[in-house]
């Protein structure tokens, strides 16, 4: 896996000189680098999305909270998503009773995604949007919701999940600690390694 810093430089994006300001830049305020990136002033979020995109061969969405179903805030964790970055967009096109889209800003971090999975009860679509759009998008998440609150992830209608009898709906949640450690650094103090 290439990660984020050498891809962007590769495609012409950055040069050296701003990659090792950046990751010194993101070490020291322990923040992810292509937030340091965007702060430093060396490229916009939009490039950076698009970028990681095209390498992963995903597509880009300019993500509108507003359009997503409210059901499907309710098949997600809240917290992992203020935690990790994501939010769901929308049922699948090719598969809408199988599979949901949901947008990351790392959507190489595939214990992530299959651990939403297993907690949604069905496949799930990566795309690549932007961070600061996500991270209102989860800022705002009972703003979207049905309810005035979400509880959490909720049985979707006609799609079975495996669970435990004896776990009570706190115990099914997975929490940031319970995630199996990300290569390539998913704690935020190393630079996302991308395909």
């Amino acid at each position: 896996m290439k990660k984020l810093g050498t891809l962007l430089q590769e495609a012409g994006v950055i040069d050296e000189i701003q990659l090792v300001r950046a990751l010194s830049h993101h070490r020291k305020w322990r923040c992810r680098l292509g937030q340091s990136l965007v702060e430093l002033g060396f490229v916009n979020e939009e490039t950076i999305a698009k970028t990681i995109a095209g390498q992963l061969e995903l597509p880009y969405v300019e993500l509108d909270p507003s359009g997503t179903p409210g059901e499907l805030l309710e098949l997600l964790p809240e917290k992992l998503a203020e935690e990790k970055i994501f939010f769901p967009v929308g049922y699948s096109h090719s598969d809408p009773d199988k599979a949901i889209v949901v947008a990351f800003s790392d959507p190489t971090d595939s214990a992530l995604v299959n651990a939403l999975a297993n907690q949604a009860g069905v496949n799930i679509e990566p795309v690549v949007a932007r961070d600061s759009v996500i991270e209102s998008a989860v800022r705002n998440w009972s703003k979207y919701c049905p309810r005035s609150a979400c509880s959490g992830p909720q049985e979707r209608p006609g799609v079975e999940r495996e669970t435990s009898e004896a776990a009570s709906p706190e115990q099914e949640l997975l929490s940031v600690s319970e995630l199996p450690p990300i290569e390539g650094g998913g704690s935020g103090e190393e630079e996302m390694e991308v395909e």
